[in-house]
């Protein structure tokens, strides 16, 4: 859509280069697909050692998974799904975050550019995305939870 195009435009003029985008699989049509982009439609993680950074506007799995490496990730907070807060406080830590009206995005776009400039600290792949624990998957989200509710005490 036009925010994705106008994202697309800012990136391109930040880096002098096309950026190399990685649109859903499964959205519903190609007819609103934005334009100047190289494709990343090859395997996931050519795509994560070919990039710079990351750039996500809605949190899926793809966050915790770029989250989890050591590159940049700016996240453009479109106000579509509401976080946690705990999560959302980690996603601030993390990542370079600004909020953006898609109809007026322009403040946002350049919101970002000050916030790249702040120092960045992972507190949010160590409780959402990576495990040390030898134990199961299933007892690992267990402890996982129970952590998360002991912190809203």
């Amino acid at each position: 859509g036009a925010w994705q195009q106008k994202l697309i435009d800012w990136l391109a003029q930040q880096t002098g280069r096309p950026p190399l985008v990685r649109l859903h699989p499964k959205r519903p049509s190609t007819r609103f697909d934005p334009h100047g982009y190289v494709p990343a439609d090859g395997l996931l993680q050519e795509a994560l050692d070919a990039a710079d950074a990351f750039v996500v506007d809605y949190p899926t799995t793809s966050l915790g998974i770029v989250a989890a490496t050591a590159k940049p990730v700016l996240f453009f907070d479109l106000g579509l799904r509401r976080l946690y807060p705990a999560a959302l406080d980690a996603v601030r830590s993390r990542c370079a975050y600004v909020t953006v009206d898609v109809l007026e995005p322009e403040a946002g776009l350049d919101a970002m550019e000050a916030e790249l400039d702040r120092p960045f600290e992972d507190t949010y792949s160590p409780v959402f995305t990576v495990s040390n624990s030898p134990d199961d998957e299933v007892t690992t989200v267990a402890d996982a939870l129970v952590s998360a509710v002991d912190r809203l005490r």
